[in-house]
């Protein structure tokens, strides 16, 4: 297998795995406005006995669909960080090529 075609399999599952994260998202958030809608209706058909539990559950779960959005939308994972990183790095230094660790502490 050449680097190209193993790059374009690694892009694809880099996209997988992104597009999982999004779907997954988009489920949690569905049934997050679904539960809540419910339950807040329910509250008040039961004069507001529950309402600051109510209110504490419906603040944790927003905060976890913060983050699974953040993760789902604007989160890079480790490598496209690393890889963001070194193609910064060769820009800066140049192309260093195939040099020992202390050459390229030296540049």
């Amino acid at each position: 297998m050449n680097n190209e075609t193993e790059e374009f399999k690694r892009n694809d599952d880099a996209l997988w795995k992104l597009a999982e994260k999004r779907a997954k998202f988009k489920r949690h958030l569905t049934i997050f406005a679904i539960v809540m809608a419910f339950l807040w209706v329910a509250n008040v058909f039961t004069l507001l006995i529950f309402t600051h539990g109510l209110a504490l559950m419906t603040l944790i779960w927003s905060a976890v669909l913060v983050h699974e959005y953040w993760k789902a939308y604007h989160d890079d994972d480790n490598e496209t960080l690393v890889q963001k990183e070194f193609e910064k790095l060769k820009k800066e230094k140049g192309d260093v090529g195939y040099k020992r660790s202390d050459e390229v502490r030296d540049l």
